[in-house]
């Protein structure tokens, strides 16, 4: 099954699970931290881009401190 939208495509056919034994559960452990901390990072830069550009967008520009300056 494949949920359609205008930007995102979900495909929930393929699961992505197993059984792991105890010998190789340390290093399953360790990717997958690994790769929930690459993910996190991401996730963080791109929150931090965009308070960056909602804070720039609500700057007053030049001109309207130079107004109302001038009144």
């Amino acid at each position: 099954m494949v949920l359609c939208d205008k930007e995102v495509e979900i495909d929930s056919s393929h699961k992505m699970f197993g059984v792991i034994g105890v010998r190789v559960a340390p290093s399953v452990v360790h990717v997958l931290l690994s790769h929930l901390e690459i993910e996190v990072d991401d996730l963080e830069w791109v929150v931090t881009r965009m308070k960056a550009e909602s804070l720039a967008e609500l700057k007053p520009t030049g001109l309207f401190i130079l107004f109302i300056c001038s009144v």
